[in-house]
Parts: C-alpha cells; sequence; structure tokens
C-alpha cells in the first residue's frame, strides 16, 4: 500500500504500517505474466535517412529502413506502417507486407484481434483514451490475471471495427454503435437493435430491444434493459442464454455470484443463484462491489458507513460518525479517511494505521 506522507513524499507500508522499499513494494503488486509468442514481438523502430525500419533489442537491423510511418509496433508478428507509396499495410516479422489497413486508425493486435476506426466529423477519441488508459495503470486494471472487474463496459462514440491477423473483418465499423472488445466479445447495437458477438464475429446473445449495463468480465455476465418492460436482466456472454429473467428495476455486479439490485423500491444484495436476498437498504444507499474481497463497505453518501460481509452480516457500523470516505477493501484491508487524513482499517473496523497519511493506497 502507498502511504503519501505529504504532496512531494510517497512511503511504502505494509498493513501493519511498517515502511518498506518501493522496489519491495512493486514486487508484491506486479507479476509479469504477459508471453512473448513471436521474436517479431520485441523489434523496436528506428529512423534512418527520413525512413523507418525495425532493428532487435541488440542493435540489429531486421528490416531495413523503408517506410514513411510506423503507424504501431509489433504484436503477434503484426505491425502497421505507411510504405513508400502512402498505403498504411500490415507487415509481418520479415518486413513483408500482407494487406492493406481498412483505415488509416488502427491499433496493434492483442489475442488475434486489432481495432480499426473510422472517422467522424466533430469526434477525437484521442484525449478519452489516454485518460482511460493512464486511469488504469494506476488503478491496476491493466495488470491482468484474474481480477475481478466490473463497469467500465459502456459505447463511447468511436466508429471501432476488428480485424483478424489476416486482414479479413471480424466486425465492420459500419454498424450503429460497437463497444470495445473484451475476452468473451462486444455488443453491437444496429439497426435498432443490440445484440453480442464472439471474437469470432459469431452472434451470441440474438439480436433484441435492449440497453447494455455493466459487464462482469471475469465470469461473462452481461446485465441487459428490455425496453418494452424496462426491466433489467442477465445474460451469459458465453452461451447466450439468459440467467437472470428481467425483473429488476437495476441491476449491478457486486461479485462473483453477487448482485447489487432494485425492486418495488428496495435496494437488496442477492445471491445470483438461489435469488435469495442477503441484505436489504435504501435506494439511495451504495452498496459497493466486494471485487476480489469478502467484505465491502454500504454508505448513503459520505454518511453511515457500515461494513457486510457477502453473507450479508453486518461486522461493523460507524456509529461514531468518524469516517469521511472509504476504498474499497482489498485482502482484508481498506483505506478510510476520518478527520481530513487517510488511514487503514480492517474487516472489523479497526484502526491498523492510524489516520495520518494524505493519502493511502491498499495494493
Amino acid at each position: 500500500m502507498l502511504a503519501q506522507v505529504d504532496k512531494k513524499t510517497d512511503t511504502w507500508v505494509t498493513p501493519k504500517g511498517v515502511e518498506i522499499s518501493e522496489e519491495e513494494a512493486l514486487k508484491e503488486r506486479v507479476k509479469q505474466e504477459a508471453t512473448q509468442e513471436y521474436a517479431s514481438d520485441s523489434y523496436v523502430e528506428f529512423k534512418e535517412k527520413g525512413k523507418y525500419g525495425f532493428k532487435t533489442t541488440d542493435d540489429k537491423v531486421v528490416i531495413a529502413p523503408q517506410f514513411r510511418q510506423i503507424v504501431t509496433g509489433f504484436s503477434e508478428d503484426r505491425a502497421f506502417v505507411k510504405n513508400a507509396k502512402g498505403k498504411i499495410v500490415a507487415i509481418d516479422g520479415t518486413g513483408k507486407e500482407l494487406f492493406n489497413a481498412p483505415s488509416k486508425e488502427v491499433y496493434r493486435y492483442r489475442n488475434g484481434l486489432a481495432e480499426y476506426r473510422r472517422s467522424v466529423s466533430g469526434f477525437n477519441l484521442g484525449g478519452l483514451v489516454g485518460g482511460f488508459i493512464v486511469g488504469g495503470i494506476l488503478g491496476g486494471a491493466l495488470l491482468g490475471g484474474q481480477h475481478y472487474h466490473v463497469g467500465g463496459f459502456a459505447y463511447d462514440g468511436a466508429k471501432r471495427g476488428y480485424i483478424d491477423r489476416f486482414g479479413n473483418i471480424v466486425i465492420d465499423s459500419k454498424k450503429d454503435k460497437v463497444w470495445p472488445i473484451t475476452a468473451y466479445g462486444t455488443v453491437i447495437k444496429d439497426a435498432g437493435n443490440l445484440y453480442f458477438v464472439n471474437r469470432k464475429g459469431e452472434v451470441v446473445i440474438q439480436p433484441g430491444d435492449y440497453d447494455a449495463g455493466e459487464m462482469d468480465k471475469l465470469n461473462g455476465l452481461l446485465a441487459l434493459r428490455d425496453n418494452k418492460t424496462e426491466k433489467w436482466g442477465i445474460f451469459d456472454v458465453s452461451t447466450g442464454k439468459q440467467v437472470v429473467t428481467f425483473k429488476y428495476d437495476s441491476i449491478s455486479f457486486a461479485g462473483t455470484d453477487r448482485l447489487v439490485v432494485v425492486k418495488d423500491h428496495v435496494k437488496n444484495l442477492i445471491d445470483m443463484n438461489s435469488g435469495k436476498s442477503l441484505y436489504s437498504a435504501q435506494t439511495e444507499a451504495t452498496i459497493e462491489p466486494f471485487n476480489n474481497d469478502t467484505v465491502t463497505w454500504v454508505h448513503t453518501g459520505k454518511e453511515g458507513y457500515t461494513i457486510i460481509d457477502n453473507n450479508g452480516h453486518i461486522l461493523f457500523r460507524d456509529t461514531n460518525k468518524l469516517i469521511e470516505d472509504a476504498k474499497s477493501f482489498n485482502h482484508g484491508f481498506s483505506s478510510v479517511k476520518s478527520k481530513g487524513k487517510w488511514g487503514i482499517m480492517n474487516s472489523k473496523g479497526e484502526w491498523l494505521v492510524q489516520p495520518t497519511y494524505d493519502a493511502v493506497n491498499v495494493l
């Protein structure tokens, strides 16, 4: 966890308040998971006499300078470049041209697909994308692995599509709306109907008059709103099967097999498998997601902080109204703000690190 003693000094401390080095903290936080399948994935671009080529990391030229521009570096043995004729093309690790890019705006391959976008007058995604990437890195969203992750799945206005490693269009950017791709596939809205396709472009959830909500990206679940009944349900994006019928006024994913729903003006934490309500609160209350933990916070605005477990049992109530803010639990610990300063609490509501820091982040 990171404790910011003041605005200029960062100090790393353990849950017990013991200071450790930044190197030790980073070793605890990050485990490199990326695997390199192609030698070309490590190639680096270089420029010589106004032309671009690629070298190995030990400075050996593997593709002679010949390109006007490097659009993307190598990923999965593919790079996009602007050739001598000014066309954007895909090349392999030998420099061989494979196919023309479908658009001037194209991105590197990830798990067999590359995103491309067609221009839309008045829309500029650059700032939005940059902010997402920075936020994702700082928030740990790009660390990979089996992390529980929900939300963050919304249409951003980009006219995007996806191609495979051979240049075949898998998802066409000419569709009215294409959501960002996930490990399972993505949502498409076209001609008034919304549906879900897998990474091969095959329809999994059949078209309907739906709106898309949150997605549980670990378990492959998608919340959809039936616009005819104005009720929410849940679909399995691997099979297309509806696993929760359209019966709730709102749905958000709170953790594996846990949902926060609103029905009949009551907010409930429910077991998705049984449909049983485990905890109830007023609709104004916020039941935070459990994420990878088994405990979470419930609060109304900045007041009434309560800790519950994933069975709805109350573990702690802030009866003295000392808590001003709190972050999600991680490994049973939460960053908590009291009297303008941050400390660390356990799941029993006990202070492990007194609130004396300007900022604390539990890793």
